[in-house]
């Protein structure tokens, strides 16, 4: 029998798959090794649509690949109906034949596709009621290791409502990581470049202001392995950064790092922050890295300034090209009209914002910028 600091670390281990499920199989591969088995299996099948999801534990991936086919049987459904609601809360080891319900397992093409050819045979199961879907968790064994002893069923007893609630977790994580994922859309909008990393600092997301400027910037490198800076000096403090809000430790809080470029006389500022928040944990985010750069122009949408001051389509183009460091002249140039329009254009803007002096509305139009 496990001691009770390697039962929590093995039940905390099915808390972080909560919030990683890339880390389930690994879960679920420690599980069955501690209680005796071979091979693990978390199966979900889902109210809305009736279509099962499952992580595996020491199973091979192309025999892992029949699960889902194999569970959407009728008789897999008619199986799970058939669990009696007073064994929803317990572990059940199952033996072929020993009982009418485990003859119904053994019988499925669950058992004859995948169980069979992985080399299982007596099985250490529990059902779960996710909410309005159905779940099941199984542990198996070869047939000649023989029964689960009392220990070990001890041992998945003790485990199962940590279990439980971590599939909870990662159920109500998954149902947010939707509107997360929409979210990200949204920060390619940003002026500030946001690379979001998991807590293994594995690269999640980079929008696409980040993305510039790791191309046009020789100090900075962002890609898929993650965000990096080539002076050594300086790639140690992001390193370290990253590693500290990663970390369990309570965070020191928003770290900011400065960076000098060669080709430009402003430095990018790195800021490096801990999200804990449902929506980034749902989407297997925990540290976010944010990149300003002052001296980039601003970039100010023209609908919004259309709608912020009544302003037409090219009073609104105007005033996004001064907001963004253009003079009078240059932007009637890029806009194709002359330097009187433009002066034209420029007053009814001013009129109409409310502004005395082209700086006070590139000041006002500086606070509608994406940042």
């Amino acid at each position: 029998m496990l001691g009770a600091g390697d039962v929590l670390r093995l039940a905390d281990r099915f808390y972080e798959a909560a919030e990683d499920g890339q880390a389930m199989g690994e879960a679920l591969a420690a599980l069955a090794e501690a209680a005796g088995g071979r091979h693990a299996v978390a199966a979900e099948r889902h109210a809305g649509d009736g279509r099962w999801s499952a992580a595996l534990g020491n199973i091979d991936p192309e025999l892992g690949q029949r699960l889902p086919s194999t569970l959407q049987s009728d008789a897999v459904r008619l199986w799970l109906e058939r669990i009696p609601e007073r064994n929803w809360d317990r572990m059940c080891a199952l033996v072929p034949g020993s009982t009418p319900l485990s003859r119904a397992l053994y019988d499925t093409a669950f058992y004859g596709e995948f169980v069979q050819p992985m080399g299982g045979h007596h099985a250490a199961l529990t059902a779960m009621s996710l909410g309005g879907s159905r779940s099941f968790l199984s542990i198996f064994r070869p047939e000649r290791l023989g029964d689960y002893d009392p220990q070990a069923m001890q041992l998945l007893e003790i485990l199962r409502p940590h279990m439980e609630r971590a599939f909870r977790i990662g159920q109500r994580l998954g149902e947010a990581a939707g509107t997360a994922h929409a979210a990200f859309g949204m920060l390619d909008r940003l002026q500030t470049g946001v690379v979001l990393l998991d807590r293994k600092l594995r690269l999640q997301f980079a929008n696409r202001a980040a993305l510039e400027m790791a191309r046009d910037c020789e100090e900075l490198i962002v890609d898929a392995l993650g965000p990096r800076l080539r002076g050594a000096t300086l790639a140690r403090r992001l390193q370290a950064m990253l590693a500290e809000a990663a970390g369990r430790a309570p965070p020191m809080g928003v770290q900011r790092l400065v960076v000098p470029r060669e080709a430009s006389a402003y430095p990018l500022v790195l800021h490096v922050e801990r999200l804990q928040t449902p929506g980034f944990r749902a989407s297997n985010v925990s540290v976010g890295l944010f990149i300003d750069d002052p001296g980039a122009a601003l970039a100010v949408d023209h609908a919004v300034l259309a709608d912020a001051f009544g302003l037409t389509p090219r009073e609104a183009a105007l005033t996004a090209a001064l907001a963004g460091g253009a003079s009078l002249r240059s932007a009637a140039h890029d806009l194709a009209i002359s330097e009187a329009t433009a002066k034209t254009h420029l007053k009814r803007v001013l009129d109409k914002a409310g502004a005395h002096r082209q700086a006070e509305l590139v000041s006002l139009a500086a606070g509608l910028a994406r940042r």
